[in-house]
């Protein structure tokens, strides 16, 4: 099957919708949000997802974070382009502590594309992301300033330059870069002609009565007037903020392409954008770096081993019952 543009769509359901305009389209093929909730069983917190029926599903986050990738054998079609440890323990968390705050930035100036935009209150959200760097002590600021600085995924610090307070130098760096990511995607998306339908957008998904929930960062639609080098068509893409992708990425977007081509009824695209103060660069579910069977495979093997092996069903009636 081909993804179709919201105009394929119409064209084909026109007779059908005959007091329908084009862009009403999306609010009758893209399903209700569903509502998330997290539960608590012993000491573990759970994302779930909830559907019309009320069950609740498993984040896709829980579900991937569980994947234990160094266990792929090497025949493994996921093996060659599975997650990998690039630094030391401790170096990689300081790196996981810029890019958490940093990544949170970006996603909070994306989500703003669909709506109009309240300057005010995503200032104070971003601060708000910011202040987390400010909890941190002294020494680690300055671990995490001298590792970013030698990093290839932080080109606002330099390593031949070490300031006097490097918590002022990290927070401005995560803002600053994060804003040059919202501008270089405000470019690609004008440039490409690019039409977002949602942001953000929750959905459960069910599988046999089990199942799983997420947000996908965005809808999109990619008209057949777009520059851009793709398949024209509706995509669910994961927007990330690393400076490589793997088959954690993969997987995730992979996953939101299941759950909306089953809830609208054709295929959805799947598609990354990596969004970096460099620009923008997208891989679909088309190309080669991308096996979309052997993703949707190991991710639902994962779901069926979480509900056999650990009593996921039952941690999430108890959780759900407190």
């Amino acid at each position: 099957m081909n993804v179709k543009t919201i105009q394929d769509i119409y064209d084909e359901r026109k007779e059908e919708w005959e007091f329908v305009r084009p862009k009403q389209v999306p609010d009758i093929i893209i399903p209700e949000e569903a509502p998330r909730h997290t539960i608590h069983s012993n000491t573990e917190k759970i994302t779930v997802y909830e559907d019309i029926a009320n069950q609740i599903y498993p984040s896709n986050h829980y579900i991937i974070s569980h994947i234990d990738w160094h266990a792929l054998p090497p025949e493994h079609p996921l093996y060659g382009d599975r997650p990998r440890q690039q630094h030391s323990h401790e170096k990689q968390e300081y790196i996981q502590q810029y890019t958490a705050v940093r990544g949170a930035v970006i996603h909070r100036y994306l989500q703003s594309w669909d709506r109009d935009r309240d300057f005010e209150i995503e200032k104070n959200d971003v601060e708000g992301f910011l202040a987390e760097l400010d909890s941190l002590t002294e020494s680690t600021h300055d671990e995490i300033y001298t590792t970013i600085s030698h990093w290839d995924g932080a080109p606002r610090i330099k390593p031949e330059y070490v300031p006097e307070d490097t918590q002022f130098e990290i927070k401005k760096a995560a803002e600053s870069e994060a804003l040059k990511a919202d501008l270089e995607f405000s470019k690609w998306r004008q440039k490409n002609d690019i039409d977002i339908l949602r942001t953000e957008h929750k959905y459960s998904h069910s599988l046999s009565r089990r199942g799983h929930g997420g947000q996908a960062d965005q809808l999109i639609n990619i008209t057949e007037d777009s520059s851009i080098d793709v398949e024209k068509g509706i995509y669910a893409p994961e927007i990330k903020t690393t400076p490589s992708i793997n088959n954690s990425h993969r997987i995730q977007a992979e996953a939101h392409r299941r759950a909306f081509s089953d809830a609208m009824g054709f295929e959805i695209g799947g598609m990354i954008l990596q969004v970096t103060p460099d620009g923008v660069d997208v891989e679909t579910h088309l190309e080669d770096s991308w096996n979309s069977d052997a993703l949707w495979d190991t991710f639902k093997q994962k779901i069926e081993t979480l509900y056999d092996d650990t009593l996921l069903e039952v941690k999430l009636s108890l959780g759900r019952s407190r």
